[in-house]
């Protein structure tokens, strides 16, 4: 891999009417790039994956509609982390020069015709089985990427792990099952969260400066539009009344007498600044991280509000993330 990099991708499709049953096929072996898109909006959570020069048979009996997509990225030094996980949705192969290149469209997938967590699971886990491989499931069952899952990998159930009945439901139980362990479990917008209760999350924060993964940063805070507004305000006419009867007086006036630079200064004050910012491919990052960014020109707490992961497995391949971060 380029500069010791890992890029991994994974199709994975289940087999039978067990849970933990599936065929999974690696694709390392190929050559592959993918652009990631994610927001903090559910809708927004896609990839397109290109492959170069699979083999036609190959395509047809691996890449099938509705799959599971797994995206792995990271650094040999630091492991990898799952970037993305949704649901194959469209494969378009064309010749361009002479490469073959296959484009795979992906989403996460939830009910259409009603709640996700309303969906009906059977899940059956042989004993032995552990909270880890419980939890990944259920986020394969429902496009959701599984964070931390791997903090609960040494829970195991003796006896198996079954559940048939609404996936909210099975949710809920392996909730309870992993909170007398120190552990929780929650649905993000777009993952299934594992968290520690009895110590900071290794995934609430990051910690970005030109000498840390932070490639370039731009102020993107619409400052005209603000300005615009409380202007527009200011201008509006208002209309009161005084006295009674006779005496009864309607006072048409505006704010328009008001000092407008020190009602912009209150307005750029108390206005919550939106930043750019393209980084290193940083896996731990995702939509609703706590972002502390330290530079000359921006300093302070952030939230990352979409992002762009644009990644591959060979030398010349992007392998960075474009961040919308808004102040916290």
């Amino acid at each position: 891999m380029a500069w010791d990099r890992i890029c991994r991708v994974v199709v994975r499709t289940p087999v039978g009417p067990g849970g933990g049953n599936y065929t999974e096929v690696d694709l390392t072996a190929l050559d592959v790039d993918f652009s990631i898109t994610r927001s903090r909006v559910f809708n927004d959570n896609e990839a397109k994956l290109n492959i170069y020069n699979a083999a036609p048979d190959f395509i047809r009996r691996v890449l099938q509609r509705g799959s599971n997509l797994l995206i792995y990225a990271g650094y040999k030094d630091e492991g990898e982390g799952l970037v993305y996980q949704g649901n194959i949705v469209g494969v378009n192969s064309i010749k361009t020069g002479t490469d073959v290149v296959t484009s795979v469209m992906a989403m996460s997938l939830r009910s259409l015709d009603k709640p996700f967590t309303s969906t009906p699971v059977v899940l059956n886990f042989e004993p032995g089985a552990t909270a880890e491989d419980v939890v990944i499931e259920i986020g394969t069952r429902l496009g959701l990427v599984p964070i931390g899952a791997n903090n609960v990998k040494g829970i195991e159930f003796p006896q198996g792990w079954a559940f048939v009945g609404p996936v909210g439901l099975a949710i809920e139980r392996i909730g309870r099952d992993i909170m007398v362990h120190g552990y929780g479990l929650y649905i993000d917008l777009a993952e299934l969260v594992v968290y520690s209760t009895q110590a900071d999350s290794d995934y609430t924060l990051a910690y970005l400066h030109y000498g840390a993964g932070l490639l370039s940063i731009k102020d993107t805070t619409d400052y005209i539009a603000a300005a615009r507004g409380r202007i527009e305000e200011m201008g509006q006419t208002k209309r009161t009344t005084k006295g009674k009867g006779k005496n009864k007086k309607v006072i048409i006036s505006t704010e328009a007498s008001k000092d407008v630079y020190s009602e912009l200064e209150k307005v750029f004050t108390s206005l919550k600044k939106t930043l750019s910012a393209q980084t290193l491919m940083m896996p731990k990052v995702r939509p609703n991280s706590l972002v502390q960014i330290d530079t000359p020109e921006h300093s302070g707490l952030f939230v990352v509000d979409h992002m762009t992961i644009q990644g591959g497995n060979y030398a010349g391949a992007a392998f960075v993330m474009d961040l919308e971060l808004l102040e916290a």
